[in-house]
């Protein structure tokens, strides 16, 4: 069985982080190591790790305590940790049993159509739920209106993220094209699909949601309601995310703005004219 490095960055968690432990411990692709590190919580957080860690042998407590936010704290972990494949958890989701098994299947697929020394990323749907994992929207992807399809290609990914990073998996060879991840990078999950295709890697999408996408109020990056939220916030904040967005493509290497706008406009029209 293939070795999967599951890593997770907490902070505050306790709320919901029992409810992913056992998710996770459910899986049934069992040949995996969670690898967690806590960024400075002041609640129990830590406290629930530790008696984790004692009662399951997979679970592996990294050395923690200071505020490293959640992108570096993800990469630091991806840059440690040694593994045939490697999948990003948050604190506060459920995964679905499967998850890990058909995650796997379907990068393990790609390996063998284009060779394992490509990069793939694959990622699943999700469905979005509560507080209380009463579903909100049984599929991310329509919810924030992303076509998966129409965000394929290095090119393309100029329109916008194609995927969080608790729905993906990637092989060495993508770890290797997104490690070191400079500071212009927004968050670790863009980047790494940015690097995956500008390498001559591929981006797999699983029509499928394997895990629940808890909503609380307290998300670094939640759910949100169809494409454009920071054009609804006002110019200057719409005006903020095209120029941070476009300083983690330059330092992909992307090259001129007016293809990231091409891109933009064109992803905008293509998913009108399909509905």
């Amino acid at each position: 069985m293939a070795h999967v490095a599951i890593l997770m960055a907490t902070y505050n968690g306790a709320a919901h982080l029992g409810e992913q432990l056992r998710s996770i411990v459910e899986q049934t692709h069992t040949d995996w190591t969670l690898h967690v590190r806590d960024d400075g919580s002041s609640d129990q957080t830590p406290t629930l790790l530790a008696r984790a860690a004692e009662a399951e042998r997979r679970i592996v407590v990294h050395p923690g305590g200071q505020h490293f936010g959640a992108k570096d704290n993800f990469m630091g972990l991806l840059a440690d940790v040694e593994a045939d494949y490697y999948m990003f958890a948050d604190q506060d989701d459920v995964w679905l049993p499967t998850k890990v098994e058909r995650t796997l299947a379907a990068t393990q697929a790609e390996e063998k159509r284009i060779g394992a020394q490509h990069p793939v990323v694959a990622f699943c749907d999700l469905r979005v739920v509560d507080q209380q994992l009463c579903e909100l929207h049984p599929s991310f992807w329509k919810y924030s209106a992303i076509e998966p399809r129409l965000l394929r290609t290095f090119g393309q990914l100029g329109a916008g993220n194609v995927t969080t990073g608790c729905a993906m998996m990637l092989n060495p060879a993508a770890r290797a094209s997104a490690l070191p991840m400079p500071p212009e990078a927004g968050m670790h999950d863009a980047w790494i699909c940015l690097t995956a295709t500008r390498d001559g890697g591929t981006l797999v999408a699983i029509d499928e949601p394997l895990m629940l996408y808890r909503q609380h109020g307290s998300n670094v990056v939640g759910a949100v309601a169809g494409r454009g939220a920071s054009l609804r916030k006002g110019f200057g904040a719409w005006w903020r995310a095209l120029c941070a967005q476009y300083a983690m493509l330059r330092a992909a290497g992307y090259g001129s703005p007016l293809r990231m706008l091409y891109h933009k406009a064109n992803y905008l029209l293509r998913v009108r004219l399909q509905r």
